[in-house]
């Protein structure tokens, strides 16, 4: 996954610099803005990749701690705040077309609880205030619930009152390491780092018992009882497939039983359909989980391993060292997989097409294996998959998936990442990003950002590359790994040597040094 360091700007109106836990994540820099200085600091949020709003409520509204004041004039209330707010948002933007994350207003320790109890009337105001800022936020940036943070870490572990008051600090260590940690998975969100695959162990996973001592009417799977645990987390998996997660099936048992449990018990909630590959077998997991990568042209520092076996744990831990391995428990199997960064605004058709061509590999595997058994070459298998190969000018539409592309995409690409609200800005102001140069040549010709699209006899691949041109200069170049071996890659290289590229950017993946030597002996000549 692409880890790079990126710079964060906090803005707020509290004191958090020396509380803040150093050196968390991948953050190469973290600067320290007041609030009432954004004009004054306008060079540091530029140069920042991510700027965070952290604004105390009842530091930046002295006077609205009063429940009855609330009442009186409630929607006047909310409107002049808004207002404000709106305003230092657009304040922000004028100094950075980067992501900005707003932290939400919270109230959670102000003393009117302990007279009042729940009755108290500011959260409601604070709850409808921070509906208006999620709407007010555009693009990529993101709203951060910070009430959803305290009620996680609880009210008394959240403030320091001597820091508040000495310092104007009101919050622990603890709580800004969590907030640390949340910025940096929105962080990651917007790019694309996560991880692609969740390998499911079925006993004790999926379902509570062993199907091959208890049958399928003695597991524990339903809506009440042991088996509550199992079907809560089966729809937590399908969440995640519906979300672009691939699942994988890796376990010891007979194959037909597995499938029977599937298609039979009442109490399934994921089916056959949402699986990708199954290893149901009684070989070593570590091995059938290579298999499951090969069969879905991952990496294994792609993938998530999940088994109530801490010994089976253990030997996909020492063997398989890339492969993230979890323990599944009721209690911390929902955190453990936090290692998932996703965005809830996905494109769910995009997700679903996915998915489906990983379940469809099989058939384009059994077909080639036909044709090579038969004597045919390759390119007769490639034309018997009858593909289509369509690229066009991309819509606004498609920006995300390929925005997606971009980021998630370590192999098959030049190694630049874009975030939806970048390509907006390349596409509709036709600039390019800070590092590429734009020749005298190349002026007034604009950026084309184009979306390459597949289909083939099984299924619609959808979007799996992209190419951003700036007159003679490669600007994007992302495709898929599950399109590789089709010759996808051959026409796009085509489609630049027919518009006249003769120059590109690259950036190192780690991965990707074979299309570097592609681009440099068969498409283009380096200015």
């Amino acid at each position: 996954m692409n880890t790079d360091a990126y710079r964060l700007c906090i803005v707020s109106n509290i004191t958090l610099e020396p509380f803040w836990p150093a050196g968390t994540q991948q953050i190469e820099r973290t600067y320290f803005v007041p609030a009432e200085d954004v004009k004054a600091a306008g060079d540091i949020i530029r140069s920042s990749d991510i700027v965070a709003v952290v604004l105390h409520f009842t530091t930046q509204f002295p006077d609205y701690d009063s429940g009855n004041e609330v009442r009186e004039s409630h929607v006047n209330h909310i409107n002049e705040i808004l207002d404000a707010c709106k305003s230092f948002y657009r304040l922000l933007r004028t100094y950075t077309g980067g992501k900005i994350i707003w932290c939400g207003y919270e109230c959670e320790d102000m003393p009117h609880f302990n007279v009042c109890g729940a009755s108290f009337s500011l959260p409601g105001l604070i709850d409808a205030i921070n509906i208006g800022l999620r709407a007010m936020l555009t693009g990529t940036d993101t709203f951060i619930d910070m009430r959803h943070l305290i009620a996680r870490l609880g009210t008394a572990a959240t403030y320091d009152r001597k820091n508040k008051y000495r310092w104007n600090a009101p919050y622990s260590k603890s709580f800004l390491y969590l907030l640390a940690c949340e910025i940096h998975k929105q962080y990651c969100i917007s790019r694309g780092i996560t991880k692609k695959c969740l390998v499911l162990d079925c006993d004790g996973v999926l379902w509570g018992g062993i199907l091959s001592e208890d049958g399928i009417e003695g597991i524990l799977l339903g809506n009440e009882g042991p088996g509550r645990q199992h079907m809560d987390f089966q729809r937590f998996c399908l969440w995640l497939y519906r979300h672009g997660v691939i699942l994988a099936l890796c376990s010891k048992n007979y194959e037909s039983d597995v499938l029977r449990v599937f298609r039979e018990h009442s109490g399934m909630i994921l089916r056959e359909e949402h699986i990708a590959c199954f290893q149901i077998n009684w070989d070593n997991k570590a091995e059938n989980i290579r298999r499951i990568a090969d069969a879905l042209r991952i990496g294994l520092d792609s993938m998530v391993f999940v088994d109530d076996s801490p010994f089976e744990i253990r030997a996909v831990e020492s063997l398989l060292p890339e492969v993230t391995a979890v323990i599944f428990h009721r209690d911390t199997i929902y955190d453990a997989l936090s290692c998932f960064n996703i965005c809830e605004s996905v494109d769910l058709t995009q997700a679903e097409m996915r998915n489906r061509t990983y379940k469809t590999d099989a058939l384009r595997e059994q077909l080639r294996k036909n044709m090579t058994d038969s004597g045919a070459s390759y390119e007769s298998y490639l034309q018997a998959l009858k593909m289509q190969v369509d690229i066009h000018i991309a819509a606004e539409a498609e920006l995300a998936r390929i925005a997606e592309l971009s980021q998630r995409t370590n192999k098959c690409t030049n190694g630049i990442r874009y975030t939806v609200s970048e390509l907006k800005r390349l596409t509709q102001n036709s600039e390019l990003s800070d590092g590429a140069e734009r020749n005298e040549s190349e002026e007034g010709s604009g950026y084309k950002l184009y979306a390459v699209t597949v289909s083939d006899r099984f299924s619609d691949l959808g979007i799996v590359g992209t190419l951003g041109i700036y007159g003679n200069n490669l600007d994007l170049f992302s495709l898929s790994c599950r399109a590789l071996g089709r010759n996808i890659e051959q026409e796009m290289l085509e489609f630049l040597r027919v518009h006249g590229i003769n120059s590109f950017r690259f950036e190192s993946t780690h991965k990707n040094d074979e299309l570097h030597r592609i681009l440099q002996e068969k498409i283009m000549k380096l200015n």
